[in-house]
């Protein structure tokens, strides 16, 4: 696994970032600009997993969520073998359904 600095000068692991089925077929059909962003945060988590405005799912235990405007992701982090799997990325209306 690759390494990376994190903020007080430690050496931090990079998470693995996994997508399942259901959040890439919802993220393919999100318009394009906002793809991106949602990329971006999801890009951004493989080096911190719990990052500021994240909120635990009470619903889901272990699940956390992520705004990104008006869309939602859902994912489990894993910090024993440092893996984020993303499982739902859905529009906030539809998210929780």
């Amino acid at each position: 696994m690759a390494t990376g600095q994190g903020r007080a000068g430690t050496v931090t692991e990079r998470y693995e970032i996994r997508i399942d089925q259901r959040a890439r077929k919802h993220l393919a059909h999100i318009d394009p600009v906002i793809r991106r962003r949602v990329a971006k945060v999801i890009d951004a988590l493989a080096t911190e997993p719990v990052p500021a405005g994240c909120v635990p799912l009470k619903a889901m235990p272990g699940a956390m969520r992520l705004r990104v405007g008006d869309y939602r992701i859902v994912y489990l982090v894993n910090h024993g073998e440092h893996q984020i799997d993303v499982i739902d990325i859905d529009h906030r209306k539809d998210i929780y359904r």
